[in-house]
């Protein structure tokens, strides 16, 4: 992705997650063309021209070409690493671009962008917009004033093709020799058409469309299997799943926000008193233990997950920060484990656990050393609702006829006292 002031973003995970790519400009950048990872081209415009870059070592560096042309750089096409075509003209409003060269222009290169050449030049239209090849040779090129264009030589020579229309074509896409799509943006009166041929563009016709707002469409994508896109204005989208011949509203889901968890565990245990929106945890480990593992769930499917696995406690002590980033890229939640090993004492031979929770009927209490336990519920007022006493290292309380509400169960024993907050359901 590029956009203004020298801006080139990267993924490598389908659009999850993007990297910021260094490149010296501060210009906008106007196109992009990425053939496989080793080949990405770029272009930028400015009130000097157009300038060019490449890159061939994944973004650690970038090639500077300078084709010699005082325009606007629209769109690249590249069939290999040596082969490209650029479609180039006049850009009514474009700040600091005076375009003294007017009309559309085609330019080609053979030698990976380093020299060009133009291939076609017309002032009876202002400018060429977007490129698709079909193939090595066959290629397409749409512009303003209905302009369209047909190589079957690889861009050396160009033949007009009749488009049915004289606005401008912002979206060009042929899925065979014969059958394409071709997509219009009226900037007079903002309105946005679409045009289809089965006979390789000797007439053209309009699929029907079941969405009655229709803006200019300045750009069309699609997939092998001929799934069409158009954007529209604001979030929504034209979509065809029969390779143009009808349309319908697309679905846009924006990348969710969401960096919470919905389960968080130590040693395969669901940490004690876990909420999504609680971040700090203080765990208690067993005499003897030097590594612990942290599982972390996202809420939802699209987050990423770092910092869990493995933790190591040899020292005594161990920290795990678990952060959790949303799909959108930005959105992030840290979520905190302190861990201490028990040393040598009375506390330590309790290591107490007490799930489910929140809990809505029974409560397991357990403890690892067998003795005489104290037990008392109380609500959040203080008042003692539930007191027993057990003798052993496990217990079990029946919850079921307690309201909904938030309880606190103390356990002791000795010197060794626990109190934790318990969730009824």
């Amino acid at each position: 992705v590029t956009g203004s002031k020298g801006s080139v973003l990267h993924t490598v995970d389908g659009g999850k997650n993007w990297m910021k790519k260094s490149i010296s400009t501060s210009g906008p950048i106007g196109s992009v063309f990425c053939l496989d990872t080793g080949n990405v081209w770029i272009g930028r415009n400015d009130s000097q021209g157009v300038f060019m870059y490449r890159t061939t070592d994944g973004f650690e560096s970038w090639e500077l070409y300078y084709p010699g042309i005082k325009t606007w750089l629209w769109d690249l096409y590249f069939t290999n690493a040596d082969t490209g075509i650029a479609a180039l003209g006049w850009c009514n409003g474009c700040v600091g671009i005076q375009n003294p060269d007017r009309g559309g222009f085609i330019l080609r290169t053979t030698n990976g962008g380093v020299d060009w050449t133009v291939q076609k030049h017309d002032t009876t239209i202002y400018s060429y917009f977007r490129i698709y090849f079909l193939n090595d040779t066959t290629g397409y090129v749409a512009g303003s004033d209905g302009s369209l264009l047909r190589t079957d030589d690889g861009g050396l020579s160009w033949s007009e093709l009749t488009s049915g229309t004289d606005l401008d074509i912002w979206g060009v896409y042929f899925a065979n020799a014969d059958t394409g799509i071709i997509t219009i943006g009226d900037l007079n009166t903002w309105t946005g058409k679409i045009y289809r041929t089965t006979d390789g563009g000797a007439k053209w016709t309009q699929p029907d469309i079941s969405y009655t707002n229709h803006n200019p469409i300045f750009a069309l994508a699609h997939s092998e299997e001929c799934t069409l896109v158009a954007p529209q204005d604001g979030c929504n989208i034209l979509k065809s799943t029969d390779c143009g011949a009808t349309w319908g509203p697309g679905t846009f889901i924006p990348p969710s926000h969401d960096a919470s968890l919905s389960d968080l565990q130590v040693d395969g245990v669901t940490v004690d008193e876990f909420a999504s929106d609680k971040f700090d945890y203080d765990i208690e480990l067993q005499q003897g233990t030097t590594s612990t593992n942290v599982t972390a769930t996202t809420t939802h499917s699209g987050a990423t997950i770092a910092g869990d696995g493995a933790i190591d406690v040899s020292s005594g002590t161990g920290t795990a920060s678990i952060v959790v980033t949303a799909e959108d890229g930005t959105t992030k939640n840290t979520y905190t484990i302190n861990f201490t090993v028990t040393g040598i004492g009375e506390n330590a031979m309790h290591i107490l656990k007490i799930y489910p929770n929140p809990v809505s009927s029974l409560l397991n209490i357990e403890t690892v050393k067998t003795d005489r336990y104290s037990i008392e519920l109380s609500g959040l007022t203080g008042q003692t609702l539930f007191r027993e006493i057990f003798t052993g290292h496990s217990y079990r309380i029946d919850l079921s006829s307690f309201p909904e509400g938030i309880y606190f169960i103390t356990i002791w024993s000795g010197d060794f006292v626990r109190t934790k907050k318990i969730i009824k359901l």
